[in-house]
């Protein structure tokens, strides 16, 4: 199988945005399912906000918005969990996410 896409849960958006900093990628590239609040949208001017039903793109980058609320069905995705230690509100193990993040992709 090959894979054409990856999903990226990343439970911070200041971590999303040094990850599009440093690749150069686009709205094109990627899609981003996230909070709609004003403090996000400066964060991540620039890009869109998307949701779970929008079209597929090659990389995804997933907040805890979703970790919740949505389903994702999906073959032949890669799946990522990233989390920064050195963030106050990342203290919390990333490994009491990943239940909620497994049990959706199907």
């Amino acid at each position: 199988m090959k894979s054409e896409e990856a999903y990226f849960f990343v439970n911070s958006v200041r971590e999303i945005k040094k990850i599009l900093d440093k690749t150069n990628l686009t709205n094109d590239d990627c899609k981003i399912i996230r909070a709609d609040g004003e403090q996000n949208h400066y964060k991540l001017e620039g890009f869109e906000i998307s949701n779970s039903a929008s079209k597929p793109k090659r990389f995804t980058f997933v907040t805890c918005k979703a970790f919740e609320d949505v389903d994702f069905h999906t073959e032949t995705t890669l799946c990522f969990i990233t989390s920064n230690g050195y963030n106050e509100h990342t203290f919390i193990s990333v490994d009491m996410d990943i239940p909620q993040i497994a049990g959706f992709l199907g």
